[in-house]
């Protein structure tokens, strides 16, 4: 989406604002809401933020270009017919392993059972890398956010591949190849506290880290 695009969208939602406003019919003002977010996610969705303030007493919006959009895919490989939130793990592990997100969600289901966790769970979720050959590495010395990360990655000897990235209460994977983000927002600021990586370039990354300061 271009920034003239965004803008466009954002004067449709001053005008779908004011009809909402101006409705007096409930199945009038619903639909209008309905479209209302439709276009909103669009604009959020092409990797922009939304400004949002008062000329008088009409609302206007105008999109912000989110800092480090360029390492940023707004990707999901969720199916549109699934309804399930906070599901980064699930998309992740996708992105980094290449099978179908159902597949993935399945197995962590099963692998929840008999246990008192959730899916969610690091312990839960992560069983679906380390069978599939990934190893997990702490950034012992220092956290960097994914941007940092990525800038830094220009020193990596290694452009291929999917790894995944644990934040605060965040799991988003980074295509290695295009050296982007793969996610549904903006998680470039998260600052990443271990990273699953293939146990076949385990060595590589520690050294890395550790010339970059990351590790001890």
């Amino acid at each position: 989406m271009t920034l003239d695009e965004a803008k466009e969208i954002c004067r449709k939602l001053t005008q779908l604002n004011l009809a909402i406003w101006g409705s007096s019919s409930s199945n009038e003002t619903e639909r209008l809401r309905a479209e209302f977010r439709q276009e909103i996610k669009k604009v959020y969705d092409g990797g922009f933020k939304i400004r949002r303030w008062r000329n008088g007493e009409t609302p206007m919006f105008t999109p912000r270009v989110e800092k480090h959009a360029d390492i940023v895919c707004m990707s999901t490989n969720k199916p549109d017919s699934l309804d399930i939130k906070h599901d980064c793990t699930t998309r992740a592990l996708s992105f980094c392993t290449g099978l179908d997100y159902c597949l993935i969600r399945d197995e962590q289901l099963k692998n929840a059972l008999g246990t008192n966790l959730t899916w969610r769970h690091t312990a839960v979720w992560e069983k679906s890398l380390l069978s599939r050959g990934f190893t997990k590495i702490f950034l012992t010395n220092r956290y960097v956010s994914r941007a940092t990360f990525i800038r830094l990655s220009k020193t990596l000897p290694v452009n291929e591949g999917k790894i995944a990235t644990v934040s605060s209460g965040h799991v988003a994977a980074i295509d290695m190849a295009t050296k982007k983000v793969l996610d549904t927002w903006n998680s470039t600021g998260g600052r990443i506290k271990y990273i699953y990586v293939p146990l076949s370039q385990r060595e590589v990354y520690l050294d890395w880290l550790r010339k970059v300061g990351c590790c001890l």
